[in-house]
Order: structure tokens, then C-alpha cells, then sequence
């Protein structure tokens, strides 16, 4: 249950492809920057960093659909650089989300989107990725569930093959540090931070020496679940 894809973009434009920009594979002194959707609802959500659209096909969020186009990683220029997140429908209730981030180069960020189409929101953490030793893969937690006119509770993250929490008292849209974890099989448990109850749950094969992203998402309508997300 791994989202896991590469997308390697200069800032030269594909003039065939609606100002999209072409595929570079030099990696060398960009910044690599990884956009997760979790905003529910969403179904033609494009993402443009200074005029040119990253994402190839839409981020779509619905209860049959929570990855689509989510977890690729492209590859910017460093610098400061001005995003637009918009649905292209016209009539679309999405507004139109801006901002900017100054990214640095060899450096590796995520942008994460969050809450509802017609409240969308985002977050950008810079990732402090270190290699994991050939006995474990690194995870990370982030808690972006919603909820309409309620405050929610911090979650913990209870792993089976531990018998242990793994992530404790996370609040909404934290996004946690990395930590070491046993390579192979395991069930996950999202729970209210001390409490036995599931909320969620997710089973995991992290490969040796691999990074991975958990987000835990949904909330309303949508189905509560956890996204599992390879870094790069």
C-alpha cells in the first residue's frame, strides 16, 4: 500500500503541454519537493510553481480515490518560488490557494494539502531524511483527519509488531520527525492519545533502508484511513 513515484521537472517550458514543464533528471542543486493531497473532496486539483503546472494527472480525493496523483516528487530550481493550487473546473466551490516558499538548494521538502475543497489548505515541512541502516526503514506520522466545528483530539500511532505506540500524542497537522523502524510486515493503529480504541488502521511492508510518510486523513463523510507514502 506504497504511493511511490518520480517526477523530475526543470523550469523549461513544454510548449506542446500547456506550460508544463519538461522532465530534467539532473538533480543536482535543486530542491526536491514532494505535494501529498489529503483535501477532501478534491478532484481536479492541479498544482503550478511559478506558472507551471507540476502535477501530469489531477489530485483526487474521494473515498475511492485518496491518492491519485498524491506522493510524486518533483524537482525545482531553489530560490523563492510562487505556487498556485486551483481546481480548473470555473464553477468549481475550490477557491484558489497562493503562496510561496524559499526553498534551498539539495534540500527535500513536502507540501501538504489539507481540509476540505472549499477550505483548502496547505503546509510545507522541510524533510530531515537520513539514511536508515540495513536493518530498518524510517517513518514518519502526519495528522491531517478533519473534522467540521470540533476540536480534535492528539492520536497515537500503536504498532503491533512492537506491541508499543510508535508516535504519541500528535496533534492536528503535525507532521512528526522520522523515526527507526523494523523493516517487514506490520499492522498500524491510529487511537486517541491514551485510549484503546481504533480510529484507523493500516498495514505496512516498509522494505530495508526506505522512507516512508503515513498520513492520517479523512474525517465527515470520508472514511478515516492512513496513506502510505514512499520519500525520495
Amino acid at each position: 500500500m506504497f504511493a511511490s513515484a518520480t517526477m523530475l521537472f526543470s523550469c523549461t517550458k513544454d510548449n506542446g503541454n500547456t506550460g508544463r514543464a519538461i522532465e530534467d533528471r539532473d538533480l543536482s542543486n535543486k530542491a526536491n519537493v514532494q505535494v501529498i493531497n489529503s483535501t477532501l473532496g478534491s478532484q481536479r486539483t492541479f498544482v503550478y510553481a511559478d506558472g507551471q503546472r507540476l502535477n501530469g494527472a489531477a489530485l483526487i480525493y474521494t473515498n475511492s480515490t485518496t491518492n491519485t496523483g498524491s506522493g510524486l516528487t518533483y524537482a525545482l530550481e531553489p530560490g523563492l518560488r510562487s505556487f498556485m493550487v486551483r481546481d480548473t473546473l470555473g464553477t468549481s466551490v475550490q477557491p484558489v490557494l497562493t503562496f510561496a516558499e524559499d526553498f534551498q538548494a539539495n534540500q527535500k521538502y513536502t507540501i501538504f494539502l489539507y481540509d476540505t475543497m472549499r477550505t483548502i489548505k496547505q503546509k510545507t515541512v522541510l524533510n530531515q531524511i537520513e539514511t536508515p541502516d540495513p536493518q530498518t526503514a524510517h517513518l514518519r506520522f502526519a495528522n491531517f483527519v478533519w473534522a467540521k466545528n470540533a476540536t480534535l483530539p492528539n492520536v497515537d500511532v500503536f504498532s503491533k509488531k512492537l506491541n508499543q505506540n510508535i508516535f504519541t500524542d500528535v496533534p492536528y497537522t503535525d507532521v512528526t520527525g522520522f523515526i527507526a523502524h523494523p523493516f517487514g510486515a506490520d499492522s498500524l493503529f491510529v487511537r486517541q492519545t491514551g485510549m484503546a480504541a481504533n480510529l484507523a488502521s493500516v498495514a505496512i511492508n516498509p522494505l530495508p533502508q526506505e522512507i516512508y510518510t503515513l498520513v492520517y486523513r479523512g474525517g465527515g463523510a470520508f472514511t478515516r484511513s492512513v496513506g502510505v507514502f514512499e520519500n525520495h
